[in-house]
């Protein structure tokens, strides 16, 4: 590994947005971050609380969901949120929302609300804009020039300043709720917020904004296409080779930090710790890797860099996934079969609905349904039967893997095992985009969106032939905490195929295509919407 770095280039292009953070890093300073946040990605740190998590933001995706549909009558929470009943929605959007709300209160123990305000999210633009005009630097070799004379450098600057102030107030909630006597151990206070619209406020100012960072407000232009963001990458020396499947490299790396148990490395269980009872409560309380405790800009670089992970990489792929299934009727009656068949039928659950509606009781119109015939919350034993709901959402991940590309740079020369010969200082550029659409390991139908190939393969491929979370000492560490956001909103790999979240939304909306409404890639860091996965909503209860 550390034969290949991301190097000067890497930091010096990220650095303005990502700071000295884990993404932008190598060597030490990469080791002891990641070896920290070891600890807040187990299972059993998070359990205790994910679950209340992901259930109250699913409860609140479904209800502004309900909003859009033309049943909903325009009330008064089509209204609040900003949404036109009968209107299309923007579920790239939706997602982004959820994804960011979620790993706040997870990751950093604050809310920022997005899920329930209207309008724009200043914090989102900046930051998805920021990462585009980052990328951009790795392919225009004037770029310093190119930004003076077109403005994007006089906007990056602006974009910086709003994303490290909303990280700053991220960080002044925690500290709040840290010196708050008896906070609960999982509780979030609320951030400033990501919005702008009505309920939402602009984040406060803080002297941990950049000192690259203009004065200059934000440019309240129309809001930008959402997206971005990227893990770090592997050795393509190790790519090329073979290797454990995805979930045993997590699980492999984290019992090597815990030293064989889910104990930190110091022997404390950090769920136990209400001082570092999430991610950055975490860093707030370790010293840094010099001894000392880490400053604010530090810790907004920790903010940053995460949110990067919780937020934009499990974002899109829930969107490439749903824009997939919105497009394959087959695929739509097969998840939901499954999901009768394993979880039962959800006739009473949608009558009753149907009835609140009628009567104008909007206490239960927005339960989460989906939950087996009861409206219970399905089992783990439930979830792991529904194989082929885990097989769409990996067939999305294939074909629109969240980071498409990454690079490194090889410190010494070196010999890939094919007999390429890598002189030193060389960037090595590979393609996960690529190597998930090879013929040669995926079959001649590999560019086509197929469930079913995941079910005629014997074991999960190698994370060298499917490296859609990496592989190797840089494998997408929180992973497993993805499979559990899999949960509410569609399916991930392993913990039993995590999929209830797909068969809830799907089982009480039916989602189609707003016609004029192309999807296309975004170019950026990661594997954005360009224009959104606009979608008109139908409750399944009307649609019967």
């Amino acid at each position: 590994m550390t034969n290949y770095v991301k190097g000067e280039v890497v930091e010096a292009n990220f650095g303005p947005l990502l700071g000295r953070g884990i993404f932008a890093v190598d060597g030490e300073e990469w080791r002891w971050q990641r070896k920290l946040a070891t600890r807040i990605f187990s299972v059993k740190s998070f359990k205790q609380y994910v679950g209340e998590v992901f259930s109250a933001k699913a409860d609140l995706l479904l209800r502004r969901l309900a909003a859009a549909c033309p049943s909903s009558g325009g009330g008064g929470d089509a209204g609040m949120l900003g949404v036109a009943p009968g209107e299309p929605v923007d579920l790239h959007d939706l997602m982004y929302r959820f994804t960011l709300d979620t790993f706040s209160r997870i990751g950093f123990g604050t809310d920022p609300g997005c899920l329930t305000t209207a309008g724009r999210l200043p914090f989102a633009v900046a930051f998805d804009r920021a990462q585009r005009t980052t990328n951009a630097r790795f392919w225009v070799p004037c770029w310093p020039l190119l930004e003076f004379l077109d403005g994007r450098g006089r906007q990056l600057r602006r974009d910086i300043a709003t994303i490290r102030t909303f990280a700053a107030g991220i960080i002044a909630a925690r500290r709040e709720l840290m010196h708050t006597p008896h906070a609960c151990c999982g509780a979030a206070t609320p951030a400033a917020s990501c919005c702008d619209g009505p309920g939402g406020a602009e984040p406060p100012s803080s002297p941990a904004s950049s000192s690259a960072s203009a004065p200059d407000s934000f440019a309240h232009g129309d809001q930008a296409p959402l997206g971005g963001g990227g893990f770090g990458g592997i050795d393509t020396a190790e790519a090329l080779g073979k290797g454990p499947s995805v979930g045993s490299q997590v699980e492999q790396w984290q019992q090597q930090q815990r030293g064989g148990d889910e104990e930190g490395a110091d022997g404390r269980r950090p769920a136990q710790d209400e001082a570092s009872s999430d991610l950055l409560g975490l860093f707030m309380t370790e010293d840094g890797p010099d001894g000392a405790p880490l400053g604010d800009e530090a810790l907004v670089d920790t903010v940053l860099n995460f949110i990067i992970a919780g937020r934009d990489t499990t974002a899109q792929a829930l969107s490439w996934t749903l824009h997939h299934v919105m497009n394959r009727p087959d695929v739509e009656s097969k998840i939901l079969s499954e999901a009768e068949a394993v979880l039962g039928p959800t006739s009473a659950d949608a009558q009753r609905h149907a009835r609140t509606q009628q009567q104008g009781d909007r206490s239960d119109a927005y339960s989460s349904g989906g939950g087996g015939g009861g409206g219970g919350k399905p089992t783990y034993d439930q979830l792991h039967a529904l194989k082929y709901a885990r097989a769409v959402f990996l067939e999305g991940l294939r074909l629109h893997p969240s980071v498409p590309e990454n690079a490194k740079f090889a410190l010494r020369a070196d010999v890939l095992p094919g007999g390429t010969r890598v002189p030193a200082g060389a960037m090595i550029l590979y393609s996960p985009f690529a190597i998930n659409r090879m013929r040669e390991f995926w079959g001649p139908d590999a560019d086509e969106f197929r469930p079913e190939r995941w079910e005629e393969l014997a074991h999960t491929p190698s994370a060298y032939s499917f490296p859609s979370f990496n592989a190797g000492p840089r494998i997408c560490l929180g992973q497993r905490l993805a499979e559990l956001e899999g949960v509410y909103v569609l399916a991930q790999p392993e913990a039993g195929g995590a999929s209830w979240g797909k068969v809830l939304l799907l089982r009480r909306f039916r989602l189609r295509p707003a016609a004029g409404r192309p999807v296309q890639y975004e170019l950026s860091v990661s594997m954005p919407m360009k224009d959104g996965l606009w979608a008109h909503i139908e409750e399944r209860a009307a649609c019967a």
